[in-house]
């Protein structure tokens, strides 16, 4: 079967258009120069293609956002652009499938689903560093296209957040987790260029996930904080957007790491809780998230509260 039970844009085409999607496919895989295209308008094209790239991470080596369309008379072609010779590619392939398959050994070695899906985004988020340098490169820069496929961060450890989104579901796709590649804007960035980041689904519930945001966030703190792991969209709206059209909906935060590390925080005496259940496990630190009104200050003052409750018990426990 060429095709996996994951192909989410796939879904989403008339009959035709997942012919021509299927066309494309074949016509890669084989290391074809082109494809006639003579039955379907350019826009058509240019979408099937798209969700061909979003479906598909393990065709690297084809330049999916270059869509080159020569119409004569009488006959359209869809072109391929290949960033690598096929004898480059198969070297390249032994040497992803190697380094793939180590962090699908770790992966399985986890029980659940949820605990695979975080061990992926653990891997991501503490190896691989966003390329800087690839921005300002042209696109047909070695540097630039690797950094936007799954051989970026899989080879040189850096890539921007295409490279990044096509490599969570590359891994989930061989864990046989759905997962899928989302296109939209971050509204923190005032260039409004595009980004990507994906959908996993966790037993049966969608989740959204951007490791690349949080590889920012782990850059600067050096700590894995798991601000963008497993939340909703009402939660993603606030510095995402998309087109909800093409998505499953994401409405649960049950398998947010706070959620199901119970680091949730509704009212000032949970605090203490979360403080003193972190010390009887002998653990040295305590992420929180705040998921109720409470202002900063009255988090701030609810844990000197806390330490200095728990400093006095160690004291009166250490002279009895």
């Amino acid at each position: 079967m060429w095709i996996n039970k994951y192909n989410h844009y796939y879904n989403l085409l008339t009959l035709e258009e997942k012919e021509l999607y299927k066309n494309c496919y074949f016509s890669i895989i084989n290391y074809r120069k082109s494809l006639e295209v003579s039955n379907f308008l350019e826009k058509n094209i240019e979408k099937v293609f798209k969700y061909l790239g979003l479906d598909h991470p393990e065709l690297y080596f084809v330049d999916f956002c270059c869509v080159r369309i020569a119409a004569g008379i009488f006959r359209k072609e869809l072109f391929f652009s290949y960033s690598y010779d096929i004898n480059v590619v198969n070297s390249i392939s032994i040497k992803i499938k190697e380094i793939t398959d180590l962090i699908i050994q770790k992966a399985r070695s986890f029980a659940g689903d949820y605990d695979r899906v975080k061990y992926l985004y653990d891997y991501i988020v503490c190896n691989i560093r966003y390329d800087f340098d690839s921005i300002s490169r042209q696109r047909t820069d070695k540097v630039f296209y690797e950094a936007h496929s799954i051989a970026g961060p899989l080879l040189s450890k850096k890539a921007v957040c295409e490279g990044i989104a096509k490599l969570f579901k590359f891994l989930c796709d061989k864990l046989d987790i759905e997962a899928i590649c989302v296109v939209g804007k971050d509204k923190k960035n005032v260039s409004e260029t595009l980004h990507e980041w994906n959908i996993v689904k966790i037993d049966g519930k969608y989740c959204q996930v951007d490791a690349t945001g949080d590889i920012q966030v782990y850059r600067d703190n050096q700590k894995l904080l798991y601000m963008y792991f497993n939340l909703t969209d009402e939660e993603f709206f606030y510095d995402h957007y998309w087109n909800t059209a093409e998505t499953p909906s994401c409405s649960t935060s049950s398998y947010s790491f706070y959620h199901r590390s119970n680091f949730e925080i509704r009212n000032l005496y949970e605090i203490t809780e979360a403080i003193q259940r972190q010390i009887r496990l002998g653990k040295r630190e305590l992420l929180l998230k705040v998921i109720s009104d409470i202002n900063d200050n009255q988090v701030n003052e609810e844990i000197k509260k806390a330490f200095l409750l728990i400093i006095l018990y160690y004291k009166v426990i250490r002279t009895q």
